[in-house]
């Protein structure tokens, strides 16, 4: 996971949130180990973001040949952008004229050499007109972890991470104790942002899930 996150941030630029599409984590015998992977990449409780330079992205992947089509039509649209973002007449002006000579006003006319020889000029206004401000980083495991084996050692574990939010299965009314415990562990562990998956109809009657909601209600006040 480590190597694939760095991967992406070094060819496309850091990504604000880490979505897992994990069946269970709490069942995984490296559990602690995929946490602190997470942490490592940048993700641990109250982390911050500040988003990559799209241009710089843009223009080191075309020099690269990395996807020329695609990245084309990135820059043309970072163009947009910037000529949006321009307040001074002027430099829109000058701006569109530049763009207009060299054929880059449309993804169909423009080609990567004429985008590269446009850089020098073209970087320091995107600088200028894009100013990145720091939000705050979000883990999602997207599966619903099973209430039956949380604890408070393995929620302390995930509240050093920016969880966000935790779904935890409510599979059956069966298991409405057990659910309604791993809620407070999980609250109590300092994980407030909770969220569930509900199951219904596999063998339960109507009137349970009705219960369920209600639980789930009165469990959010």
């Amino acid at each position: 996971m480590k190597q694939r996150i760095e991967h992406t941030d070094k060819r496309f630029g850091a990504r604000k949130d880490l979505l897992l599409l994990d069946n269970n984590v709490l069942a995984s015998n490296c559990y602690d180990q995929i946490i602190d992977e997470i942490k490592e990449c940048g993700f641990g409780v109250d982390a911050t973001y500040s988003p990559p330079n799209e241009y710089e992205v843009t223009i080191n992947n075309l020099r690269d040949s990395y996807n020329d089509r695609a990245y084309i039509r990135k820059a043309i649209s970072i163009y947009k952008e910037i000529i949006d973002k321009l307040k001074d007449d002027a430099e829109k002006t000058e701006l569109y004229m530049r763009l207009e000579q060299a054929h880059c006003l449309n993804y169909y006319s423009a080609s990567k050499e004429r985008i590269l020889e446009l850089d020098e000029y073209v970087r320091p206004l995107y600088e200028k007109t894009h100013k990145p401000t720091k939000r705050k980083r979000i883990v999602d495991f997207n599966q619903g972890i099973d209430s039956r084996l949380i604890t408070s050692a393995n929620m302390k574990k995930l509240a050093e991470v920016n969880i966000y939010p935790l779904r935890i299965a409510f599979d059956h009314w069966k298991l409405r104790e057990i659910y309604e415990q791993s809620v407070r562990t999980a609250v109590g562990s300092g994980i407030k942002n909770l969220s569930n998956y509900l199951l219904y109809n596999f063998e339960d009657k109507p009137e349970e899930l009705y219960y369920a909601v209600r639980l789930l209600s009165a469990l959010s006040l």
